[in-house]
């Protein structure tokens, strides 16, 4: 059986209440379509948030998304993306709950997952609800690798977490809900010891049970919490185990340069390119798929990796020439990725391999640039002569026990089988 979506539930979470919708066009609901169309025939749909990209996923990575009117519905767009980040006050004025859908690509450095958590921290401030319409994350079969950091996250989690967005939400909530507890019990307990100890001063007698005390029950007014807000439809028929295809589901581009789950492979391996001196191939056809730079030889390259015999993979010398980003209008020389059994894939092994021979091949011309340690585990202390010396089996081994430590604290809040 193929993926499937719970839309009537769904309808059912927003009957009656004006609804707004946080989504990409990678939000195809089989056998509708458009998540927007089906809930603006089914729901009081007043409003859109747009996520990084835009509403209808046309922009290019990093540019200010802004407000304005759909107009194909004719519906204010809030823009999360925009020149300041974050859901405004507007949205929630419009709206009593949002739902929230988009296409994960089962990386970290992804913002979608940073825009549902602010979305739910935001909604517990306005006192209103969230969906989350789940849906399968496309590398789950691969398993949970690489190094633990916080990145657009506010909580710290793998690189290749193979938990979808609703899973992470789940996790987020339960964590932030214990926080807020624990630290509101420090405070109602000195608050309380303050007016036990006003009280007896004023009134010294004591009752038969000892010194008049002020309860909990007495001072403490209710405030709405993050677990109060928040609702994840599963999506059904799906495992972790099961591969894109399996799905039956098509891939929409959940941005411009993820064009096709292919693409969601090589992002994994390659992604972490863009924090370096060395073009990720924006600005081509293959974006993520092909690496290089006018000072590389990539046939040197493609014959160091292939050495190692990486799961998965082949890599093969290539030439392009960027129409923007990184060397645009420049012949470069590098390598593509061709993926030969993306099922046996190690993205956090050819992730560093591919670092630690662009560190051996180009010494002096490849560098690091800002935020690299951010896709990483938030190290300042990266190099490329750390990365050259690197012994990545052992970086392996550190990072597979920090994920194990995460998969078993998560475990209560996963929604799908292996």
């Amino acid at each position: 059986m193929h993926a499937a979506f719970d839309l009537e539930r769904l309808a059912r979470e927003c009957r009656g209440l004006r609804t707004g919708l946080a989504f990409t066009p990678a939000a195809w609901v089989p056998p509708h379509g458009d998540l927007g169309e089906f809930l603006k025939a089914h729901c009081d749909l007043r409003a859109f948030l747009a996520l990084e990209h835009g509403l209808r996923g046309e922009l290019q990575d990093g540019v200010a998304v802004e407000s304005g009117t759909d107009a194909r519905t004719g519906l204010p767009v809030f823009s999360f993306y925009g020149e300041k980040k974050g859901v405004p006050d507007a949205f929630w004025d419009a709206v009593d709950v949002a739902v929230f859908c988009t296409q994960d690509v089962s990386h970290r450095a992804y913002t979608f997952q940073w825009t549902l958590a602010e979305l739910l921290a935001s909604a517990v401030a306005h006192s209103r609800r969230v969906v989350v319409l789940d849906r399968p994350t496309p590398l789950a079969q691969l398993g949970t690798q690489g190094p633990m950091g916080c990145q657009f996250f506010p909580l710290p989690f793998p690189q290749f977490p193979a938990l979808t967005l609703g899973e992470l939400a789940r996790w987020l909530v339960a964590e932030t809900e214990g926080k807020r507890q624990k630290a509101e019990g420090r405070s109602e307990n000195a608050e309380f010891r303050t007016q036990n100890a006003e009280l007896n001063a004023k009134n010294p007698q004591t009752t038969d049970h000892g010194p008049r005390t002020v309860t909990p029950s007495h001072c403490h007014t209710a405030k709405p919490s993050h677990s109060s807000v928040l609702s994840v439809i599963p999506v059904r028929n799906w495992r972790r185990r099961d591969g894109w295809g399996r799905t039956g589901l098509p891939w929409v581009p959940p941005s411009p340069n993820i064009p096709t789950v292919e693409s969601a492979y090589a992002y994994a391996c390659t992604g972490i390119i863009q924090a370096t001196t060395v073009s990720e191939g924006r600005g081509t056809c293959q974006p993520f798929s092909v690496i290089g730079a006018p000072f590389l030889d990539g046939r040197k390259l493609a014959a160091a990796l292939n050495a190692r015999r990486l799961p998965g993979v082949l890599l093969r010398e290539t030439f392009f020439k960027p129409g923007f980003n990184k060397f645009a209008g420049q012949p470069c020389h590098g390598v593509q990725l061709m993926l030969r059994t993306p099922h046996r894939l190690r993205p956090l092994r050819t992730q560093m391999a591919i670092l630690q021979e662009l560190a051996r091949l180009a010494p002096g011309e490849f560098k690091l640039t800002a935020g690299f340690g951010d896709w990483l585990d938030n190290g300042a202390d990266w190099t490329p002569e750390r990365l050259a010396g690197l012994d990545i089996p052992a970086f392996e081994a550190e990072c597979a026990a920090a994920c194990t430590a995460f998969r078993t604290r998560t475990a209560p809040f996963e929604l799908y089988g292996a």
